[in-house]
């Protein structure tokens, strides 16, 4: 059995069950209880604020279902993944979460506090693994093709360009205790030595007030539904005709308005943020009869940010960013600004703080923010 978790795990822990079919033979066995598995660790692959850990356990012919215990209450359910030796055919499987105090006495170690000691260090160190640390981490492993380059990998590039930052994103989230954030997908190291996506999840799909939209990232509950997200869009590409960045500016910006406005209208008090990804030298292709689209970007979206009233217009946001960036597989780069601010950079850490007073603002029966990090309310 192969599982995927994220670190650090949390004060949980999840038993998985699995029905064996068996062979034709095995199958007029009379039915036992379910035999426990305390299976054996075989090996751990370790990426950016996850680790794959496989486990391998040995059964008896008459087994007729396997629970393994003792896994992380942090697992990821759609990672799992089943395999048996031939002749051993798999049911269907489960997978239980119960409070670390319930669990198995084998669960237990005379060395638990120390544990516990150890996962609270371990997640403070994440906590150091920023949104900004992520992003600037996947930019180094993004070979950026030139303007004149055809467009089905200009496009390429600005999917994977988009996926990875909302993967980064998404992960500086989770490590804020937004722990449902989504995609929950992870970058990992590629063979050529850069970073790579490794998707094991995708954008999610919301209902909205104008119809469903898929949005990049995502914090949403059973109880509140739609809580945070945050669209990512970019301009990597000046036009080959005029030399300037500002041609696709006025489509993106028509994209953003449409997502803020279907989903404000079916959760007003989600809090939504936008960061609007333009390649460096957007920032120096003003002429003499027109400004940078850096300038015009602010221009033309700052009556579109700062909705600090759930009863506020539809199509703003809670906050509107905008981020030069330069990918580069030697020296990435990137600065924020928020929209109607193009002198004063912001860091992305502060940018995300922003957005989590915003969401305790609005959930005060549910969340605080202490220490920059999404609690309980108290």
């Amino acid at each position: 059995m192969v599982q995927r978790s994220a670190l650090p795990a949390l004060s949980a822990l999840a038993a998985a069950c699995f029905l064996l079919a068996g062979t034709p033979v095995q199958a007029q066995a009379q039915a036992q209880e379910a035999t426990i598995a305390r299976a054996p660790i075989a090996r751990v692959t370790l990426y950016a604020g996850v680790a794959s850990v496989e486990r391998t356990a040995r059964i008896t012919a008459a087994t007729r279902q396997l629970v393994f215990e003792c896994l992380p209450g942090s697992i990821d359910p759609q990672s799992l993944q089943v395999s048996a030796d031939a002749g051993v055919r798999l049911g269907d499987y489960k997978l239980q979460s119960q409070p670390r105090e319930l669990a198995s006495k084998a669960c237990a170690s005379p060395l638990e506090q120390q544990i516990r000691t150890l996962e609270d260090q371990l997640a403070a160190l994440e906590a150091d693994e920023s949104a900004a640390k992520l992003v600037g981490d996947y930019l180094q492993g993004l070979a950026k093709p030139g303007d004149d380059a055809k467009q089905s990998e200009k496009k390429r590039y600005s999917e994977e360009m988009s996926e990875g930052v909302a993967a980064a994103f998404a992960q500086g989230l989770r490590n804020r205790n937004l722990r449902e954030t989504m995609p929950a997908a992870a970058l990992v190291p590629a063979k050529a030595g850069g970073k790579a996506l490794q998707k094991r999840g995708s954008e999610r799909r919301m209902s909205g007030g104008l119809g469903a939209k898929n949005v990049d990232v995502t914090f949403s509950t059973g109880e509140s539904g739609l809580i945070l997200s945050i669209s990512v869009k970019t301009i990597n590409f000046a036009d080959q005709k005029t030399g300037n960045y500002q041609k696709n500016l006025t489509n993106r910006r028509g994209d953003t308005l449409f997502e803020s406005t279907t989903l404000h209208r079916r959760f007003p008090y989600a809090v939504m943020a936008g960061f609007m990804f333009l390649d460096r030298r957007a920032a120096a292709d003003q002429t003499a009869k027109r400004k940078s689209t850096f300038a015009n970007t602010h221009t033309r979206l700052r009556t579109f940010t700062g909705r600090d009233d759930p009863a506020g217009r539809p199509e703003q946001y809670e906050r509107l960013y905008v981020v030069l960036v330069e990918a580069s597989v030697s020296t990435p780069w990137f600065e924020a600004y928020r929209i109607g601010d193009p002198k004063t950079p912001i860091s992305l850490e502060d940018a995300f703080g922003e957005l989590l007073e915003i969401v305790a603002e609005r959930n005060p029966d549910f969340y605080e923010v202490v220490d920059g990090k999404l609690e309980k309310a108290t």
